[in-house]
């Protein structure tokens, strides 16, 4: 029960905010400011080659990537209630955590690629399948592309606008299709 909490709770956090996967596994509830509406950005854990023992690699829990990654994305109030109710259930400072101590990307990965075939979905990563999911649908609901490269933490909007373009080619179609009642 634990394990589908987990899960539900890493997709949809990701599916709406379009954090990356290191970035879910590094956030704290301390992170989620309930009153102000936001979820800062403040983390991201990582695995890395380890140089210092037998082991070849390690976990670690770092800075985010660049100084757009540490970012602050506001939260719609119906994502605002579904975390309160996992807050009340959870026994960690990690808002998907194990034994108290935050996940690794991977264990989120592993766990995402088996509940796609579970459910015969077809089988992408969980960055495809969470975050260009949600840049994709932010687009089509018409988000300013300056507003959706800031809360992506991309170092630029021409990134995002480069990221992104096959979504604006059906929006640009759209747009042209308005110009259609003005000349009948």
């Amino acid at each position: 029960m634990e394990s589908d909490n987990i899960n539900q709770i890493s997709i949809i956090i990701c599916l709406y905010t379009g954090v990356r996967i290191g970035e879910l596994c590094g956030l704290r509830w301390s992170d989620i400011d309930f009153e102000r509406r936001l979820l800062q950005v403040q983390r991201t854990v990582h695995r890395i080659k380890n140089v210092e023992d037998d082991r070849k690699t390690k976990v670690i829990c770092l800075l985010p990537k660049s100084d757009m990654s540490n970012r602050d994305i506001p939260l719609p109030d119906f994502l605002i209630s579904f975390l309160k109710e996992h807050c009340k259930i959870s026994n960690s400072d990690y808002v998907v955590s194990s034994n108290k101590s935050h996940l690794e990307p991977r264990t989120i990965q592993r766990r995402f690629k088996r509940m796609l075939s579970i459910t015969n979905l077809r089988d992408i990563n969980f960055h495809t399948g969470t975050r260009h999911t949600f840049a994709t649908r932010a687009l089509e609901k018409g988000f300013d592309i300056k507003v959706l490269s800031e809360i992506l933490g991309h170092s630029s909007v021409t990134f995002t606008l480069n990221k992104y373009a096959n979504v604006l080619d059906d929006h640009k179609r759209k747009s042209m299709e308005l110009l259609e009642e003005l000349y009948k």
